[in-house]
């Protein structure tokens, strides 16, 4: 088992003028022989052999990994409790085109 900390999701433990600009991811796990990694754990569909990102959330947590220095993945799982998951590198949708679906209800 891998050393790990929780952090902190309630929206009040992030510092005022930081608000808004950053977002935390859900885990940093100490792997030995690699550091310090972050992981941000989300219920993903795949849809045509991709998988769909928040915009406004990979800006933020772009922001997370610019300011602590630290590697950050998207752990994606199965939201149907499926036993396929799909661990993204941050840095891999650097580069890839920006599209944003927003849908009104």
């Amino acid at each position: 088992m891998l050393p790990h900390l929780y952090i902190d999701q309630t929206p009040m433990s992030v510092p005022a003028p930081m608000r808004g600009m950053l977002k935390r991811p859900d885990y940093l796990a100490g792997v030995p022989g690699v550091g310090m990694v972050a992981f941000d754990v989300k219920a993903k569909s795949v849809y045509d052999d991709a998988i769909i990102f928040d915009l406004d959330e990979v800006r933020k947590l772009r922001t997370f990994a610019r300011l602590f220095h630290l590697t950050v993945y998207f752990a994606c799982l199965d939201p149907a409790g499926g036993s396929a998951s799909y661990w993204v590198r941050l840095d891999q949708l650097d580069g890839l085109p920006a599209k944003r679906l927003v849908v009104k209800i």
